[in-house]
């Protein structure tokens, strides 16, 4: 997993239900600051203006709303700036907005035009302009329309407003009813506490339920939403010195966001990018929680009594003979979105018709291009950065960095430079214990899509790839992204059993699979035993928090007292095992070539920092096996490593 959910839709989400300007008054112009929190810690600021302009003669209403926010996934910053300029008549009825979104190097810019019950939208990136449209029915309001009809639930309960709104980072028309909830006690920052009106607002279609908190003259002076497990909040300050000021918040700004979206799966399953099948349960957190689609190939749902979903999953690949052939010459209009270039899918771009034609080749068969398609994404892009927020197909060919959803639209550009339809998947992966949001592809080949993973590069995808959003991210379509966030957040997942080289696992029951008898420690769910030195304790990792590869630590003393930890950690092998793949997963440049359980290893000392290591490392059953000694400063204590090394039994089943 090198992904995160998509915290750029949630912060976008977040501007739409919470416009922090909203409930103005009536003077020309008013200029507002608000703070926004992630799960307690600052984030960023919200900065409004709220005036009259005029416009070819004929006044307007203009609000702009600038949002800063910044927050850490596994350590690494991901910035998101977003401008929307909004624009309606006396009225309120909604004229146009333009939108300036940067998630990564480059910005996009969107401008959406409202005329006579049709949205034009022109989206520019990297220079390039295309459009599309959508037809609505009813009236729109903007902001102050909104407003005007919000501003009287002030100091009321149970009264309700409701009216039609443009969310443009779902590119959708949304039905919003909003209803006071009557007078609470809120905490502000700083601990103070004031007497407000609470209302809430439900978004048809849309998994937000945003609160706002007004006082005497309709002012937000917090707003709360909860999207995807993660609590979003917004607070009214004075000014632009409070909003960039710590005071008042615990934590420093860009808090860490990642590990708020991973659901823990109780215990390690072995190499899973290489197992066979799956049986997974999914439960609801909440009764009313309506839970996703997760069916696509080789997955089959059954929903159970409890409102529980059964996962049957399976490794798919189209068979020999029924490859498919490339390019697609007739098109069944079903396939035209998953074919066409879009803003984020640039696949007329000349360098990535060039690329995908001198990485194909000659290929005619449709899968094995796809396939090599794949595993150029996967070496090509060297940079795998959680850094980047949502960069386009030109972009991270530009830059080779990114994380899945960056490999995921380059390999969809090449893939229909190629004459194969290609969509983005986005929806939940295993790795190392835990459970996050993941995006990969499928390739339609002759009547049936097929996944494929371009941030392993295997040339197929395991069955603990569960999808929830399949997208063409066509023009216009940002839509397609509410599946995923409707999903995000609410459910528990929990693997039954796997099937690994026809063996069926079932690892609910690993605990009493794994041994330690005569010394030995004996894991026939990874298939590796090996020898406890006496007097050593072993001390096996308890349910994950986090990312984590490690199976066991040995902690204990040589004969001469001195102190030693021994550790091993395991992954997937990468999907060609050589030396330098091996090398490239260890984060070395060279190795003392070797021999364990009878296959080939490779070790090295490391050094980082004050911290020195000691790596022996071996490729068995697709699995890497990760051996490691912190600081072997004397012989006695190197002596005991290789002790244990000798003593490990590959063959366990």
């Amino acid at each position: 997993m090198r992904t995160r959910a998509r915290l750029v839709l949630v912060a976008a989400a977040l501007l739409f239900v919470a416009p922090p300007g909203s409930v103005l008054a009536d003077d020309d112009r008013i200029e507002v600051w608000d703070q926004t929190h992630l799960n307690g810690a600052r984030a960023g600021t919200v900065h409004t203006i709220s005036r009259a302009v005029q416009a070819d003669g004929v006044a307007r209403h203009e609000t702009v709303v600038v949002s800063d926010m910044k927050m850490k996934r596994m350590g690494q910053t991901t910035e998101i700036n977003t401008k929307v300029v909004t624009w309606e008549d006396a009225e309120g009825k909604l004229l146009r907005i333009a939108t300036s979104q940067k998630m990564s190097a480059m910005t996009t810019d969107t401008v959406f035009t409202f005329k006579e019950g049709k949205v034009s939208i022109e989206t520019t990136v990297m220079g390039n302009t295309r459009k599309a449209e959508q037809t609505y029915e009813g009236e729109l309001l903007g902001p102050k329309g909104q407003e005007a009809l919000i501003k009287p639930l002030c100091g009321t309960k149970d009264k309700s407003v409701t009216f039609l709104a443009y969310v443009p980072d779902f590119q959708r028309v949304v039905k919003t009813t909003v209803t006071s909830k009557g007078q609470e006690t809120v905490e502000l920052l700083g601990g103070k506490k004031a007497e407000l009106t609470r209302v809430e607002a439900t978004l048809e279609g849309l998994p937000i339920t945003p609160i706002t908190f007004l006082d005497d003259k309709a002012q937000p002076l917090k707003v709360v939403v909860n999207v995807m497990g993660m609590n979003f909040e917004t607070y009214r300050v004075a000014n632009r010195e409070e909003a960039m000021s710590d005071a008042g918040t615990s934590k420093a700004t860009a808090p860490e966001a990642f590990n708020q979206t991973l659901l823990i799966e109780n215990d390690p399953i072995p190499v899973p990018r290489h197992l066979d099948a799956a049986t997974i349960i999914v439960r609801k957190r909440k009764a009313d929680t309506e839970l996703p689609d997760m069916s696509g190939p080789g997955h089959v749902v059954e929903p159970q009594e409890d409102g529980s979903l059964r996962i049957t999953a399976k490794r798919v690949e189209p068979p020999e003979g029924k490859q498919g052939t490339r390019p697609l010459t007739e098109v069944p209009d079903e396939l035209a979105d998953s074919l066409a270039a879009s803003s984020m899918i640039q696949s007329d771009a000349e360098k990535l018709v060039k690329t995908a034609r001198e990485v194909v080749g000659s290929e005619t068969n449709a899968w094995r291009a796809a396939q090599k398609l794949e595993y150029w994404v996967f070496k090509y892009m060297t940079q795998k950065s959680m850094g980047v927020g949502f960069a386009s197909a030109l972009e991270s060919f530009d830059t080779r960095e990114g994380d899945c959803t960056e490999h995921a639209v380059l390999l969809a550009a090449l893939g229909r430079a190629a004459g194969i339809p290609t969509r983005v998947v986005m929806g939940l992966v295993y790795l190392m214990g835990v459970w996050g949001g993941h995006a990969w592809n499928e390739v339609w080949i002759e009547g049936t899509w097929y996944p494929l993973d371009a941030t392993n590069g295997y040339g197929f995808t395991d069955p603990l790839h569960l999808p929830m959003a399949h997208m063409t991210m066509k023009e216009g379509g940002a839509s397609e992204f509410t599946t995923l966030i409707m999903g995000m957040g609410t459910m528990d997942v929990d693997i039954v059993s796997v099937v690994r080289d026809g063996r069926t696992i079932d690892v609910s029951k690993s605990p009493t699979l794994v041994t330690t008898k005569n010394g030995y420690y004996t894991n026939p769910i990874w298939g590796i035993s090996l020898e406890i030195p006496a007097g050593w304790e072993l001390d096996l990792p308890e349910k994950r928090k986090q990312l984590s590869p490690r199976l066991l630590e040995l902690d204990g003393k040589t004969a001469d007292g001195k102190k030693v930890e021994i550790k091993l950690d395991v992954m997937d092998a990468p999907p060609k095992v050589n030396e330098n793949n091996v090398l490239a997963m260890l984060g070395i440049k060279s190795t003392e070539k070797g021999e364990l359980d009878g296959r080939p290893s490779y070790g090295a000392t490391v050094t980082r920092g004050n911290n020195t290591r000691m790596i022996i490392a071996c490729v068995a059953d697709k699995a890497l096996y990760i051996f490691s000694l912190d600081r072997p400063q004397e012989q006695a204590e190197r002596d005991v490593f290789l002790g244990v090394l000798q003593s490990v039994d590959f063959d366990v089943k």
